[in-house]
């Protein structure tokens, strides 16, 4: 009898050994993470497109390897669409994992490649999914940048209009920038934390459910300037006049013709795209890296604007409308029909609306003036002859 605990701790002991000597068995290789990259990859690119309804959306995974950590992450580019970042390391007597995702399908898909291709993988798991909490854009415009900083040039992504819903991700290290989902296009980015107010899930909930857009015109509330694309709750109608209710609940009273849920069924999106060309060229609607609403926006920025201005939610970026878009020939566009370009031919740079025959209309620093102008691809301008050249294709919105 006495000898039955010494067996039991021979057991204990010969458990340990054989668990630590498989742990120091796993090794942190290229090979190896290269296997776990192209197996998550088409994975994820799969899962976003049921996610964005896009065709073929591609992501750039990329990974760094030592000899005790893996880490999986996104390209620069690809952190527009999703939040994925995985973290695999040895420590002592313990494999962890700590990943950050935005579905839960990302999840999944870490927890079976991790299993596949690492022999007897057991690790302590830390996966965190989706928002921490929500939030509502609070300014006229508020910059979305690329990384946590106020720069804008090439670090400027996109801009959120007033009253944008916002699903918060995650922040820097002392809490003055959180990443953020904005939920008329999906685009990822970081935002100042002064720029926007958190809400309950349930204010959030309400709020991203009953909403109107403002027209082409400026509003102002109070001394701030509310400029196309920004968001109020409708509260009720009566002859021209209309009564809305921002996120704060405070109320107000317009014009109703300043609101495009009013745009009469006759107004077409090439009508309200017209309304962007300047009245003169000293405008100061010019073209913007990065912005997204009056007075200054981008390519994609101005054509997911106009199609806002018509309650249509597109995607922010040039060549995610093309894969949102079907695929059709230039011969067979139509008034409203985007229009796509590419400086190297492979994926659109810059996109526009077609009007009729080889007319249409587009946002670009280039031309003429900078801002929204209409040219013709038979057009013998050395501008046009230029956009002639590196026409890609035209898709219509489904």
């Amino acid at each position: 009898m006495r000898g039955q605990p010494r067996n039991n701790h021979m057991k204990v002991f010969v458990w340990i050994f054989l668990f630590v000597t498989s742990l120091h068995a796993i090794e942190f290789s290229e090979t190896l993470a290269k296997n776990i990259q192209s197996y998550i990859k088409p994975l994820l690119e799969k899962n976003l497109a049921q996610k964005t309804q896009r065709s073929q959306p591609r992501l750039g995974i990329e990974f760094s390897v030592s000899e005790n950590q893996m880490n999986f992450f996104l390209s620069r580019r690809s952190q527009r669409d999703t939040l994925f970042s995985v973290v695999v390391r040895k420590e002592q007597q313990t494999l962890d994992t700590n990943a950050v995702v935005l579905y839960p399908e990302e999840k999944q898909i870490i927890k079976s490649a991790l299993r596949i291709f690492i022999s007897e993988y057991n690790a302590n798991e830390t996966i965190i999914v989706g928002p921490i909490a929500w939030g509502i854009s609070k300014k006229g415009v508020c910059n979305l940048y690329v990384e946590p900083r106020d720069e804008a040039g090439d670090n400027l992504a996109s801009q959120l209009a007033f009253g944008t819903p916002l699903l918060i991700l995650e922040s820097n290290e002392d809490n003055t920038f959180f990443r953020v989902q904005g939920c008329s296009d999906g685009y990822l980015g970081w935002i100042n934390s002064r720029d926007f107010r958190f809400v309950t899930q349930d204010h959030w909930d309400e709020w991203n459910a009953s909403v109107v857009t403002c027209n082409t015109k400026e509003i102002m509330l109070k001394n701030m300037a509310i400029p196309a694309g920004g968001r109020f709750a409708l509260l009720s109608y009566k002859g021209k006049t209309i009564h809305v209710r921002d996120f704060a609940n405070n109320k107000w009273e317009f014009a109703k013709e300043d609101f495009s849920m009013y745009l009469s069924q006759q107004e077409k999106i090439i009508d309200t795209a017209r309304k962007f060309l300047p009245k003169s060229l000293l405008a100061t609607q010019k073209y913007l890296w990065g912005g997204t609403t009056t007075p200054q926006t981008d390519c994609s920025g101005f054509v997911q604007l106009t199609y806002r201005m018509h309650n249509i939610l597109l995607p922010r970026d040039s060549d995610q409308q093309y894969q949102y878009s079907k695929k059709i020939k230039l011969e067979n566009a139509q008034s409203g029909d985007l229009i796509f370009f590419s400086k190297h031919g492979k994926h659109p740079t810059h996109v526009g609306l077609h009007i009729d025959n080889d007319l249409f209309i587009h946002c670009s620093a280039s031309g003429p003036y900078s801002g929204v102008k209409i040219n013709s691809l038979s057009g013998e301008s050395d501008y046009e002859k230029y956009l002639r050249k590196i026409y890609y294709a035209s898709g219509r919105i489904k």
